[in-house]
């Protein structure tokens, strides 16, 4: 048996005092289950397409967007894959903007609270509609443990092992197909 049951989007790993509404996640931006308002301030902790695609798909639906990530950029692992430069320039023209060098100490409603990672200046960013956040996914790998040592062959895949990108799932699913 594989169990490839996946992974969901981590859960308030900014603390703070803040709604459902208030603060989504890019999962539920992207199938449309969360409604978002005008102006969006994308807290960027992935650093890889899960933040600036949906940048991108609110930028494109009309929203304002500005991103903070605590990195020195926006997207930054998007470099090795060769996709950085036409990623930012595309977001660029859409109007995104971006504040790196912030780390979020904390939310309260929809006023997110920065420190600059390297002066250590407190910075409050305010006056968005909603928060977004890009931070990464936890593994679904509760039927997983519920089935091991009751199943004779059992093995998981993808992100019921951990969350990554697509192709760890490709090379596990491919390896477990194999030994079946």
């Amino acid at each position: 048996m594989v169990v490839a049951t996946g992974s969901v989007p981590r859960s308030r790993v900014i603390p703070g005092e803040y709604s459902t509404s208030e603060v989504v996640n890019t999962q539920q931006v992207l199938t449309g289950e969360a409604k978002t308002g005008a102006r969006i301030l994308l807290i960027d902790l992935d650093g890889h397409h899960q933040a600036t695609g949906t940048a991108e798909l609110l930028a494109d639906q009309g929203k304002r967007v500005h991103m903070l990530c605590p990195a020195l950029f926006v997207g930054g692992k998007l470099g090795p894959l060769q996709d950085l430069y036409l990623t930012r320039q595309r977001l660029a023209r859409k109007g995104v903007t971006f504040t790196p060098d912030i780390a979020v100490l904390g939310i309260e409603g929809t006023l997110a609270k920065g420190l600059n990672v390297y002066s250590n200046q407190m910075i409050d960013f305010s006056g968005y509609d909603t928060i977004v956040l890009a931070a990464g996914n936890e593994s679904c790998d509760q039927l997983y443990f519920a089935l091991k040592g009751k199943v004779k062959e059992l093995y998981r895949i993808g992100d019921c092992v951990a969350p990554r990108k697509t192709d760890m799932a490709i090379v596990e699913g491919h390896r477990v197909g194999r030994k079946l």
